[in-house]
């Protein structure tokens, strides 16, 4: 950041402008080219800072050229940070058009200035109005001035820096000055309390040397009364405050400690503070002490309107919840031969993620998505959902738009996690064969594809209108034989794991839809 400040701020004295435009002379005159140029970045333009004072000259002093993107010559050396040499612009379909040719400046030969941390400052350059190729020797006289100029420039940035450096000093010195009448200004004013300690006894006791008059104030003691007395005679309790053995630990160690916020009674003082407490070079000890009292009232006060507010949330959820299990309840109760289906497929859902490692909160989320995932049905025709034959296409368009409808009836309930998510992508496959969005595997939610496995086994397991169930010996194989293509691999690997060698079974279907709020509400606890 000084950096930027020095370049930005630095200015060239007069004398050394006066230099420079000696030099642009001499190598205009030499050379034998009408211009000769010092030129400066300022911002994002470039700016003719030195002009050549010979005969058909174009540039004027104070010239200025948008930099970015300009197609100047010297915008070229300024992002190479090297030399850069045009015979002749004319033929060379690179410079040909730049902006100085329509001044016929079509010779050009140019090094970079740079600051001491090579950061540009701009160029160093000659121009002609003819065909130029300029010698060694020219191009040896141009490196020259250029680095007597860029060692100028280190000279003044040097000077620069001392400049501030003094500055900086001179402020320090009167701060240092005004240092001590603020202490005792602040100490005697702050709204803090606060006591300086001597040690006595190598550190077992303390005596008071010095209190302000907020810790007077806060603790109920008179100054002249307790100056040169021991902490423990001025606050009989100050052990059971436990503040009497980081006094101690600072003492020893010289490191600064705070004291949480403690409450302090004695038959005098009945008060909650919190103190920090340091070391100065002297070996006495400073404690600061702020009463907080009046916020650990607001803290008890805020404490029990959370937990009111907690109630009436819980409250606010459950009401929420009861309906929204109604309604999935209501679309079981429609279609006996989904009876017990959406407990089934969160038990397995449950099952495969707590194997997997899941958070319990995601189980959690799992065991709802589980509950809700066909809550969609009850949009579907109930002549559709209980057809004893297979469907038509445009009757299983409709059955797939339950996810989507799902995923709109419990989108607006706020879950700690994306249960809508999962119920919207139920049916999705990681080919991007699956519906209602062709999501594919890396769009997926994994509490999803965990669904979708539980979904498809159960499924195959229950009675459809039309046709009998076909067993979990089938529904494994199925999710099998489709397994890192339709079906996450892990996941179908834990499925079959489960009931092949865990014992997973799922339970016989109810008479009626059987999961009501309470087999819930815990979710929200």
């Amino acid at each position: 950041m000084l950096k930027k400040i020095i370049f930005k701020k630095i200015d060239i004295p007069k004398l050394l402008l006066q230099n420079w435009q000696e030099i642009v002379n001499i190598m205009a005159h030499i050379i034998g080219v009408p211009a000769g140029l010092i030129m400066r970045i300022v911002d994002d333009d470039i700016e003719v800072f030195v002009s050549s004072k010979t005969e058909n000259n174009p540039y004027s002093v104070g010239g200025k050229e948008h930099l970015i993107a300009s197609g100047l010559y010297c915008e070229t050396v300024i992002k190479t940070k090297k030399k850069l040499l045009v015979p002749n612009a004319l033929l060379d379909n690179e410079w040909k058009d730049n902006p100085d040719t329509k001044i016929n400046m079509i010779s050009y030969l140019g090094f970079p200035l740079l600051y001491p941390d090579k950061t540009p400052f701009g160029t160093i350059c000659v121009l002609d109005n003819k065909k130029n190729s300029y010698s060694k020797i020219y191009e040896g006289l141009i490196l020259k001035f250029s680095e007597v100029i860029q060692t100028h420039l280190n000279l003044e940035v040097k000077s620069y820096k001392l400049e501030m450096q003094n500055k900086k000093l001179r402020v320090f010195q009167q701060k240092l000055e005004k240092s001590e009448n603020r202490f005792r200004e602040l100490f005697n004013n702050m709204g803090s309390g606060v006591a300086i300690y001597e040690p006595v006894d190598d550190g077992n006791d303390f005596v008071f040397k010095d209190i302000n008059d907020s810790g007077c104030r806060l603790t109920n003691i008179n100054k002249k009364q307790i100056l040169d007395k021991r902490v423990t005679e001025v606050f009989p309790e100050v052990k059971a405050f436990e503040l009497f053995p980081v006094l101690q630990e600072v003492y020893k160690t010289g490191k600064p400690k705070k004291h949480p916020v403690r409450f302090y009674q004695d038959k005098k003082l009945s008060r909650w503070f919190k103190n920090y407490v340091y070391r100065l070079s002297n070996d006495q000890i400073v404690a600061i002490y702020e009463d907080v009292t009046s916020n650990k009232k607001f803290e008890f006060d805020l404490l029990e309107s959370k937990k009111n507010m907690e109630k009436i949330s819980r409250k606010l959820h459950k009401n929420l919840i009861g309906t929204v299990t109604a309604l999935a309840n209501t679309v079981e109760y429609r279609d006996r031969y989904t009876i017990g289906h959406s407990r089934n497929v969160s038990d397995l859902a449950c099952a495969i993620a707590q194997h997997m490692g899941l958070q319990s909160e995601n189980i959690e989320a799992l065991k709802m998505a589980g509950f809700l995932h066909d809550i969609g049905k009850i949009a579907i025709p109930l002549e559709t959902l209980v057809k004893p034959n297979p469907l038509t296409k445009e009757e299983f368009n409709v059955i797939k738009t339950h996810p989507l409808i799902g995923y709109q009836l419990v989108q607006p309930v706020e879950f700690p996690l994306p249960v809508a998510q999962m119920i919207l992508e139920h049916h999705e496959r990681l080919n991007g064969t699956g519906y209602p969005c062709g999501k594919t595997d890396n769009e997926l939610l994994f509490e999803s594809k965990i669904l979708a496995v539980a979904d498809v086994v159960e499924a195959m397991s229950l009675d459809r209108p039309y046709r009998k169930a076909l067993g979990i010996k089938k529904a494994l194989k199925e999710i099998t034989k489709h397994k890192g293509v339709l079906f996450d691999s892990e996941i179908v690997y834990t499925c079959v794991r489960l009931f092949k060698k865990k014992g997973f079974k799922f339970k016989p279907p109810p008479k009626e839809p059987e999961f009501t709020l309470g087999t819930i509400e815990g979710y929200f606890e």
